[in-house]
């Protein structure tokens, strides 16, 4: 997920364990996560479990990476990946995508990454979700060096080392002019009251962004469904770049 260690990252005085642990964290963010990103267990509320990815989130990242894969080799670098997903509730998507921001913000230097719920309870949650990220991160000796230090406010969790940043705020609420981000999650998108905030923060979202459209379903209309409605799978987004490139 990391575009790449920031200056912090150099490492002067680590061991070789350390630089390689480091390398494979900004390499395999599925291994980061599951060494690095732990959760509050649903049924023993005082344990902590890591998040080892289900087979859902495993699939969505199996998604994104065809997806990485398919814009590298048609050198579609000049707009954001999107990606909109019909979820089930309990299924794990808004956690994994969530943790696959923090660990952006952790790691890249300059990494904006945009929160938006449809409602103020939501955005609060995930706000709590995510400084949870900060205050379970392994605290021994081996992991602890790889945590940046993460600054609540209200809205806000701010990385000063990184210079990256996470924000977590409403549709009905969303200053547009807040800037430009490289990773943004809306989350159940088809239970927005309105989408013009949030289509002119997408319109502003970097080149390389990340864009994920969340949701359970609200009913046979809307923004919502119209997207889901006309979205393409990967596997068809290739085989219409095959057919274009000929035989």
């Amino acid at each position: 997920m990391a575009r790449a260690p920031t200056a912090q990252r150099s490492g002067t005085g680590w061991s070789s364990e350390q630089h390689a642990r480091l390398d494979r964290y900004t390499r395999d963010t599925i291994y980061a996560m599951g060494d690095l990103i732990r959760l509050v267990d649903r049924d023993r509320q005082s344990s902590l479990v890591n998040l080892v990815p289900n087979a859902l989130q495993r699939r969505l990242w199996q998604t994104i990476q065809d997806a990485q894969a398919l814009r590298q080799r048609e050198h579609l670098t000049g707009a954001p990946m999107k990606f909109i997903v019909l979820k089930q509730r309990r299924g794990g998507v808004s956690s994994f995508v969530l943790s696959l921001g923090y660990l952006g913000a952790n790691f890249s230097a300059n990494f904006n990454v945009s929160v938006v719920a449809h409602k103020e309870t939501t955005a609060t949650v995930m706000s709590s979700f995510c400084r949870g990220f900060f205050e379970h991160w392994p605290t021994d000796d081996a992991r602890r060096p790889f945590r940046e230090h993460a600054m609540p406010s209200n809205k806000k969790l701010t990385f000063p080392a990184t210079g990256s940043s996470m924000t977590f705020d409403t549709a009905g609420g969303l200053d547009p002019r807040g800037g430009r981000s490289d990773f943004i999650l809306l989350t159940e998108y088809a239970h927005y009251e309105r989408y013009d905030a949030a289509m002119a923060m997408l319109d502003q979202a970097s080149p390389h962004a990340w864009i994920f459209k969340e949701s359970t379903a609200n009913g046979p209309a809307g923004a919502f469904y119209d997207e889901w409605n006309s979205a393409m799978s990967v596997e068809d987004l290739d085989r219409a770049y095959a057919m274009q490139d000929g035989p």
